[in-house]
């Protein structure tokens, strides 16, 4: 924990209250940090005639004003739930952070504009000594709050902060960049300072660009992080014997740490009912405190101990993996009758997928044939599965 952390953050801080004090700390000192470098270049920039340093020290401006978007960004994500807003606040994190990289493409444009402007008028820059220490303190500075904000962003998992710590990192890419079109100037290239501008305003716009398509995605409705879902299974999975299998796992995200996870588990069928709803209770807290998140399970209940059913599942399994190995099927049964046999079942299929039910059971049903016998058909639904990404 560094210095800050030790002043602000409190060993007795809820998960919610520490996420809003590092917000505010991480916007706090952005804003400070970037007034510095804005008032440092925009007086060497000034004095040279350097539109590369020029257009440096508006994006510093910018990243200021984003600075005071992501802190009152995590003030109001951090409302208590209200009548209209049953499920809290927590998305406001994600717009404030869309706000911010909408500043930075607005400013990459104009910084761009500028820039063209002075490759066809090109005024010959003055150097200095001081010149070179500002952009050299301005990349060590933004290289440390991008690796801060990037910290930040990972502990309390905040992809506001993040998005801040690209902008840092490209930033500093782009004061480089600047400060060896300075150098060069005092050799007879000053002419380079328009292009050095036209890289800097490119560099800011990726950021841009990167930063709206990382807070933009979870508004719309992403797939939840593969290492969360795989948390839940583990959980589930090992924590009883008496749980045989899981599926249909759902992920409505309101927020960082305002996640609500939904979920069958799969029980045996003669498992005694008062056990098995205690089970599920106590696996329903562990997800609660372990992922913080509100989690509701339905029990799911299997045949676990006839031999034929178990074979015939395996069976099914078998030639459904071969027929495309991300579908997998679960609430498995078995209807006998005199003439015929139903294998009644759930297909889950991934939701990238753009298979049909009818030409997904004449595949399965063909294959069954095959290998079992005519005498087994299948009666199956088919389920969604938004918990797995596209490779």
């Amino acid at each position: 924990m560094g210095i800050l952390e030790k002043i602000f953050i409190k060993p007795d801080y809820t998960l919610e209250k520490m996420r809003t004090v590092y917000g505010v700390l991480c916007g706090g000192l952005g804003i400070f940090l970037n007034i510095l470098l804005f008032l440092g270049k925009v007086i060497i920039g000034t004095i040279s005639g350097s539109i590369a340093i020029t257009a440096d020290a508006l994006n510093n401006l910018s990243d200021a004003g984003a600075s005071v978007v992501t802190l009152v960004g995590f003030k109001l994500a951090a409302q208590k739930p209200d009548p209209n807003h049953p499920y809290g606040h927590g998305r406001i994190e994600y717009i404030s952070g869309f706000i911010v990289s909408m500043l930075i493409i607005i400013m990459a444009v104009e910084l761009i504009r500028s820039s063209f402007v002075k490759i066809f008028n090109p005024l010959i820059s003055k150097t200095s000594g001081y010149m070179f220490l500002i952009l050299i303190i301005s990349i060590l500075v933004k290289f440390y709050m991008a690796f801060y904000n990037r910290r930040v962003g990972k502990k309390i998992n905040s992809s506001s902060l993040l998005a801040t710590s690209m902008d840092s990192l490209s930033d500093c890419v782009a004061t480089m960049i600047v400060l060896i079109v300075s150098i060069l100037g005092r050799y007879g290239y000053g002419y380079l300072d328009g292009y050095a501008g036209v890289l800097v305003g490119i560099f800011i716009l990726y950021a841009g660009y990167s930063a709206a398509k990382d807070t933009i995605n979870p508004l719309l409705g992403q797939p939840p992080e593969e290492e969360f879902v795989d948390k839940i299974i583990d959980i589930v999975t090992h924590f009883d014997r008496n749980i045989v299998g899981m599926h249909d796992v759902m992920v409505h995200d309101y927020g960082p740490g305002r996640r609500i996870v939904s979920l069958h588990a799969e029980v045996p069928v003669d498992g005694n009912i008062i056990e098995l709803h205690d089970i599920i209770d106590r696996i329903e807290n562990k997800l609660n405190k372990e992922l913080g998140c509100i989690s509701v399970i339905h029990m799911d209940p299997v045949i676990t101990s006839d031999a034929e059913v178990l074979e015939l599942r395996d069976t099914i399994k078998d030639i459904v993996a071969r027929i495309e190995s991300s579908i997998t099927i679960h609430d498995f049964r078995v209807v006998k009758g005199m003439t015929h046999t139903n294998l009644i079942f759930d297909v889950l299929v991934p939701y990238y997928m753009n298979a049909s039910e009818e030409a997904l059971s004449e595949q399965i049903q063909e294959a069954v044939n095959k290998e079992i016998g005519e005498k087994y058909f299948i009666v199956i639904h088919m389920d969604t599965d938004f918990t797995k990404s596209k490779k």
